[in-house]
């Protein structure tokens, strides 16, 4: 099994403008559309890309919109995200460490 690498893709300083930055502008045109970035697979390429792709992607930003249209998302007071990452072992997985957030609803 072959197991592509995205975070390191994904931070990659010479195909990304500071990429350890959240930015998700970096990922739109002036127009506010999705760019077609080459070195971006997150559903794999060619013959056998995910066909879920073209529901997953309006359904993942439907759900996200209703949730920030919904409700406040924010750190506890006084709290500092620090963005550090579980990795396991020798295989490259990264998950963020638990942290808590606040939820309002608006």
């Amino acid at each position: 099994m072959v197991i592509v690498n995205q975070w390191a893709i994904l931070h990659d300083p010479d195909k990304w403008d500071q990429p350890e930055e959240f930015r998700p502008e970096r990922f739109l045109d002036d127009q506010g559309n999705l760019k077609r970035i080459d070195c971006w697979t997150p559903f794999s390429a060619g013959r056998r890309a995910c066909l879920g792709e073209t529901v997953a992607k309006p359904k993942l930003l439907l759900i996200v919109a209703c949730l920030l249209k919904r409700f406040t998302i924010s750190l506890p007071e006084g709290v500092v995200y620090d963005p550090e990452y579980n990795v396991a072992a020798g295989m490259g997985f990264h998950s963020p460490k638990p942290y808590t957030i606040v939820v309002h609803k608006r």
